[in-house]
């Protein structure tokens, strides 16, 4: 299965997640400034593109760089990517 069709499956229960806890507004902000962070950090853009990085030292980055920042369901998503690319 493609990386696209993965992320898409992902987003999609992410999405649904977002929904049942009410929480779909606060997810959106999350990615955006996700986005943003990336569009800023061409360093963190490159480290989560580099397969030489080990998957756990990715989920330490964004678990350092986000905690408190962001929902708990966005980390999960962001670790389940992770370990799915």
């Amino acid at each position: 299965m493609s990386e696209y069709k993965v992320a898409t499956r992902y987003a999609k229960s992410l999405i649904d997640l977002a929904v049942e806890q009410n929480h779909l507004e606060e997810i959106k902000a999350d990615m955006v400034l996700f986005v943003e962070t990336l569009r800023l950090s061409g360093t963190l853009s490159a480290v989560l593109r580099n397969p030489i990085v080990s998957p756990a030292k990715k989920t330490i980055i964004l678990t350092d760089l986000f905690t408190g920042k962001v929902q708990a369901a966005t980390l999960g998503f962001f670790k389940i990517m992770i370990a799915k690319m």
